[in-house]
């Protein structure tokens, strides 16, 4: 059985290959990572400041009452004048449930699912004043920012 002997020039010329790739390869995974952090942060940002103007709205016309005929014109309101922006609603009422949504063409969602178990629901319903997460969306199928005020109702925009 013959050995190999490889050269010391060899060796080094594999450990500075190693070397020049992962100091190639590390400074762009770090800043992809951060780039992708600071997205996140301020479209969290933006969405809270988003639905705290909308609620402003949304609670000048409700106050504590439940949701009725004049809150759903003044929301299809909103959502009229937002057209032009990918800007997701949701109204939550106490329960949990979807009183509406403007990826929703219906008053009437026919969405079962209670909404109160969302992260960014779960902060506002803990006392915290605003709620925000980053997760999949299973309505959208892909990952989104939300952000959640408390309404006046003890429902919740989102």
């Amino acid at each position: 059985m013959r050995t190999r002997v490889v050269s010391l020039q060899a060796r080094l010329f594999a450990a500075f290959a190693l070397v020049s790739i992962i100091a190639g390869v590390l400074p762009i995974l770090l800043g992809y990572n951060t780039l992708y952090k600071g997205r996140v942060s301020l479209a969290g940002e933006q969405a809270l400041a988003q639905a705290a103007i909308i609620k402003g709205v949304l609670d000048q016309d409700l106050g504590e009452a439940p949701w009725n005929a004049a809150s759903e014109r003044r929301f299809l309101g909103i959502v009229q004048s937002l057209q032009d922006v990918n800007l997701r609603l949701t109204v939550i009422d106490p329960a949990g449930d979807i009183l509406r949504d403007t990826h929703l063409s219906q008053s009437g969602t026919g969405i079962e699912e209670n909404h109160n178990d969302r992260p960014e629901v779960e902060q506002v319903r803990a006392g915290l004043g605003q709620g925000l997460s980053l997760r999949y969306s299973a309505s959208l199928g892909y990952e989104a920012v939300y952000a959640a005020v408390p309404l006046e109702n003890q429902g919740v925009l989102r």
